[in-house]
C-alpha cells in the first residue's frame, strides 16, 4: 500500500471529519451523508478495512484529549465540550476507557505517581 492510498482511505476521511466537525456533526450517519454514502455501505468499507467508526472516533477523541491534557491549563469541562461530550464527569469516564487511567493519574508526573521522591531533592537530603 502506497503513501496516497493510505492518505484516502475511508477509515482516514472519517477520522478528518471527527475532528473538523462540531459535536452534533460526529454521528455516524451524518458523517455517511458527508461522504455521500448510505450508512450500511460506510459501515461495510470500514469493516473491510479492519476498523468501526466506534474504533476511529474513540482513537481521534482520545488522542485530542491526550495532547490538549499535555498542554496543561485547560479544565475537564472544556475539554468535554470540545470533544462534544455532556460534561466533565462523560470526559473523566471516557477518558478512562479510551486509555485504561483516569486523567488525574495521567497528568501526574511520574515522580509522584510511583512515590519517588523529585531528582533535586536528592541532593538536599544527603
Amino acid at each position: 500500500m502506497n503513501m496516497h492510498s493510505t492518505i484516502h482511505t475511508i477509515g482516514n476521511q472519517v477520522a478528518v471529519m471527527i475532528l473538523d466537525h462540531d459535536g452534533g456533526q460526529r454521528s455516524f450517519n451524518a458523517i455517511a451523508a458527508n461522504l455521500g454514502l448510505p450508512p450500511r455501505t460506510l459501515r461495510r468499507r470500514l469493516t473491510t478495512e479492519g476498523t468501526s467508526f466506534r474504533e476511529i472516533r474513540a482513537r481521534v477523541l482520545s488522542e485530542a484529549a491526550i495532547a490538549m491534557l499535555q498542554a496543561g491549563n485547560i479544565n475537564h469541562e472544556t475539554i468535554a465540550t470540545k470533544l462534544g461530550l455532556s460534561d466533565a464527569a462523560n470526559f473523566r469516564q471516557a477518558f478512562r476507557r479510551w486509555t485504561g487511567q483516569s486523567t488525574q493519574a495521567f497528568t501526574r508526573p511520574p515522580y509522584r505517581a510511583s512515590g519517588r521522591k523529585k531528582p533535586c531533592q536528592d541532593l538536599h537530603t544527603a
